[in-house]
């Protein structure tokens, strides 16, 4: 009886192997020098794992440098590889580089989307340090544009556009008409129901995921995702304010903000929410 042939994903090259192939047999016919590998998203599976049809395999030698496989393939292994090409055609628009917006940017770059959008008219100051994604040498930088510098260093594989503006129901349309999904994340109540309100009428099919709520240091559970619409969602408590003097903590700003990063996944894959 004929053996089976299989095809299968070598750091993204299609390679056909017979059926029983085990890792190991693999990692020895086509990267011997290999010393690490990553297999449909696990880490260092056991040498005597028998590969199957259609699975994604990365090897590659951990100490000597990362050759002969793709930057953005390898940071983002651990992903499923059909989620990480939706992401990838994905483009969306970050209102606001602070505590919430730097977040966003960051969690969403690293989760591989193929385009930011990012809009601030601020600059860099001693006391956005505590909860914002900059380090001191940044101090006196413009806000996007010392955001698109962090995630090209470590994301260099996102198309990042930073612009310098001051986003407002006039020139809204000008900065996000590109994004199907665009993250609201300024500081006063005013400005974000400004922004939710025009992007809503000009951009009526763009889905926005705004916050409101993150001020203090009060019980995580509290921060939740509210579905207005189809159109919209909202991340936070709904009720804290940061004019109370509750203050800013990078771990409850940050957990909002990575809660708008996930709705944005799970709205480009597909998720239930």
């Amino acid at each position: 009886m004929a053996t089976a042939h299989l095809q299968i994903f070598i750091n993204d090259t299609p390679h056909t192997i017979s059926g029983g192939t085990t890792l190991a047999q693999a990692r020895a016919r086509f990267f011997p020098e290999a010393t690490a590998s990553i297999l449909n998203t696990i880490t260092d599976p056991a040498p005597e794992t028998i590969l199957r049809n259609n699975d994604r395999l990365y090897l590659y030698e951990r100490r000597s440098g990362f050759t002969g496989v793709d930057l953005r393939s390898l940071v983002l292994a651990r992903q499923p590889h059909e989620a990480s090409e939706k992401l990838r055609g994905a483009c969306v628009g970050i209102a606001g580089a602070g505590g919430l917006g730097s977040v966003v940017a960051e969690t969403l770059a690293r989760s591989g989307i193929g385009r930011l959008v990012i809009a601030d008219f601020d600059i860099i100051e001693p006391s956005n340090l505590n909860r914002q994604r900059f380090r001191l040498g940044q101090l006196g930088q413009p806000k996007a544009a010392a955001l698109a510098d962090n995630l090209r260093e470590c994301c260099p594989f996102v198309d990042v556009i930073a612009l310098p503006d001051r986003i407002t129901p006039d020139n809204c349309v000008r900065i996000f008409g590109t994004c199907a999904i665009v993250c609201e994340c300024f500081d006063a109540a005013e400005n974000k129901a400004e922004l939710v309100t025009a992007l809503r009428l000009q951009l009526p099919g763009c889905i926005v995921v705004a916050a409101s709520g993150i001020a203090g240091c009060g019980p995580a559970r509290s921060i939740t995702v509210r579905t207005v619409s189809d159109k919209l969602y909202i991340v936070g408590d709904q009720q804290s304010d940061t004019a109370s003097g509750a203050g800013l903590f990078a771990p409850r700003v940050g957990i909002a903000a990575s809660m708008q990063a996930h709705v944005v996944l799970q709205l480009i894959l597909g998720e239930k929410i």
